[in-house]
């Protein structure tokens, strides 16, 4: 049987300019994401995660639409040996300080800054926190912006990882 990270590795490698998926852009049309593009990107963000403690067996929590963030996210997981919790940002604020407490969640990437007021508390028991879509001010404690993940991707050639 196939891995998820062998699946991914030997689609970019056969096939890397076929797109892997599509992605809405914020003009609203859909632009593909070519295997190779993907497979670099999830390589980029599993090498990340795991330079600010993410580690085999840990628990990673996404609470975002299903948008390519997602599917990078969920994926850099799984390659990092990591166990995915996806949370649905509808639910109620006690819902989601119930599910984050219970499945001892040690990372999170989330939405926005109103997923975080939903978290409350337990926002400050989680190694790191990513967040997708918010203002570019001062980002407290453990938590981040997606775009910093991305800042200097081009220049590491994230075209392999180990395990």
């Amino acid at each position: 049987m196939e891995t998820v990270l062998g699946f991914l590795k030997d689609q970019a490698r056969r096939t890397p300019d076929a797109p892997s998926i599509y992605s809405r852009s914020s003009a609203g049309d859909w632009k593909p994401v070519s295997w190779a593009t993907l497979w670099s990107k999830v390589v980029h963000l599993a090498k990340w995660l795991r330079k600010r403690g993410l580690v085999s067996g840990d628990r990673l929590g996404i609470i975002s639409p299903n948008y390519l963030e997602w599917e990078l996210t969920h994926l850099a997981g799984l390659v990092s040996g990591a166990i995915v919790i996806g949370l649905d940002g509808h639910d109620t604020a006690e819902r989601l300080q119930k599910i984050v407490e219970n499945a001892a969640i040690d990372v999170l990437v989330v939405k926005d800054r109103a997923v975080l007021v939903k978290i409350g508390e337990m926002s400050q028991r989680v190694k790191l926190i990513v967040l997708l879509y918010a203002d570019k001010e001062k980002m407290l404690g453990n938590v981040v912006h997606w775009d910093e993940i991305w800042k200097d991707a081009e220049s590491h050639g994230d075209d392999e990882v180990s395990l």
